[in-house]
């Protein structure tokens, strides 16, 4: 680009010198308009040259960062506020803007961006009771974020979702019931509350138990 620039100036130069050599007007009116417009592109040469210079060079390959959900964490409670606790050594070093805490009614999503090339997130819902969530807040310190939630209503929440305290459920036997129907409601219960193992396992033990009995009826 040096050299296209060193050329347009000769040209320039050499226009303004032949334009002292004449003394009619018009003659010199073409020289100097084509004078400008190569002044015009000196200086759109100059700036884009400047720009190019201005921006800053690769140091090297761009680092990808991958999402971590993240599944361990503590939690405590006062009759206003449910303190959750998630340790993430060196966060600390994040700029503030990396840690972003949203929060709802009845759940919340934290985010932590580019620790060591993961990203983390950590999501519940379905939070026990309501919370305020103008009053939510959050906190960093060394190796650990705080969130505080603050609750609708001063009260202890025995879980902190309501799926933690429907998975507490266990199946309840009537005691003055038959057995036989009692067993056969647990078992109903139990498929229908179950995952999809428990599921396969006692669909299994019912087909079993149905074998089971035809053979011994056609053996009767």
């Amino acid at each position: 680009m040096s050299t296209k620039l060193e050329t347009l100036r000769a040209d320039v130069a050499e226009l303004y010198r032949l334009s002292e050599l004449t003394d009619r007007k018009r003659i010199k009116d073409v020289l100097s308009i084509e004078a400008k417009k190569l002044e015009t592109e000196i200086s759109q040469l100059q700036s884009f040259d400047a720009e190019i210079k201005s921006k800053p060079t690769s140091s090297g390959p761009v680092k990808r960062c991958f999402d971590v959900r993240l599944t361990s964490y503590g939690w405590d409670q006062t009759d206003s506020t449910v303190k959750i606790f998630i340790t993430l050594p060196k966060v600390e070093t994040l700029p503030p803007e990396n840690i972003i805490c949203k929060f709802t009614t009845s759940a919340f999503d934290l985010t932590v961006k580019e620790l060591e090339n993961k990203n983390y997130v950590l999501s519940i819902k379905n939070l026990y009771s309501p919370i305020s969530t103008e009053k939510c807040s959050w906190k960093v310190k060394a190796g650990m974020i705080t969130l505080s939630l603050a609750k609708n209503s001063n009260s202890t929440w025995p879980d902190l979702t309501k799926t933690d305290k429907q998975s507490k459920k266990t199946p309840q036997l009537d005691d003055d019931a038959d057995p036989a129907a009692g067993l056969m409601s647990l078992m109903r219960q139990m498929y229908e509350d179950g995952d999809d193992e428990m599921k396969r396992t006692i669909a299994k033990a019912w087909a079993e138990g149905r074998e089971k009995n035809s053979n011994m009826n056609m053996n009767f």
